[in-house]
This record gives C-alpha cells, structure tokens and sequence, in this order.
C-alpha cells in the first residue's frame, strides 16, 4: 500500500522558497518515496490527470475538491500559451498548503492560473478517505 505520508515527507524536505519550474518531477518524485511506480510518467504537470488515475487515484467531483485531504493531487491546466501547467500534492496539517516544487501560499500556483481549468485527485486509501 503506498505511504502518501512519505510523499508528503518528500515533498516538504525538498521545497524550494520560489517556484522552480520543476513540480511535475518533485510530485513524481513524492509518489515514487510513497511507493507508487512511476514508469511511464508524462512530461508536462497538465498531463498529470489520466497518469493519476492509472495508478489507482480517483478524480473528484468539482463540490468535493473543496475539502482537502493529506496526499490529494491537483493539477491545473495552465494559462493560454502555457505548455506545461503545474501539479502539487496537499501536505495537509496545520499550514497544510499545496506543495510541488515550492509551497503555495493559495489555492492558485500563481496569478496567470486564475479561472484555469484544473481537477483534485485522491487515493481511495488516503487518510480520512471516505472512499
């Protein structure tokens, strides 16, 4: 069973204090120290959706993505022009925030995101989890 807290361990180990334009390898990376397999893994953090669900995470529904739970996946589609989008795991906790390559400080990975298309993702056995 994959440890999503070892994700999130990995995650904030490595969180720089600015974006550095890597947040689909420091997520991949999350996922492989919890103990999923990563082969095959896309390019681009926007891709990050289906590459979610093969490996056993389900989307949430829009009113559900609300309330976060420790190990969720978002991924945002990006402005118009932007080929890569961004992708982030919540950390959870007290000063839970949307972690990647640099820790969020919103719900957004930065002003050009607003009104992006984007789409939450939990594993079923994710602490809390109701599924």
């Amino acid at each position: 069973m994959p440890d999503l807290d070892a994700a999130i361990r990995f995650l904030r180990a490595h969180l720089s204090p600015h974006p550095d334009g890597h947040c689909a390898l420091h997520v991949r990376q999350a996922l492989d120290a919890a103990g999923f397999d990563t082969t095959g893994h896309p390019p681009a953090a926007k891709l990050y959706g289906p590459f979610l669900l093969h490996l056993g995470f389900a989307e949430l529904p829009e009113n559900e993505s609300a309330v976060r739970l420790p190990g969720d996946v978002r991924v945002w589609q990006g402005p118009s022009g932007d080929p890569w989008g961004h992708v982030a795991m919540w950390s959870g906790g007290e000063h839970g925030a949307w972690d990647a390559d640099f820790a969020m400080r919103s719900d957004l990975p930065g002003a050009s995101f607003a009104g992006t298309p984007f789409a939450t993702f939990r594993y079923p056995q994710a602490p809390g989890s109701v599924a």
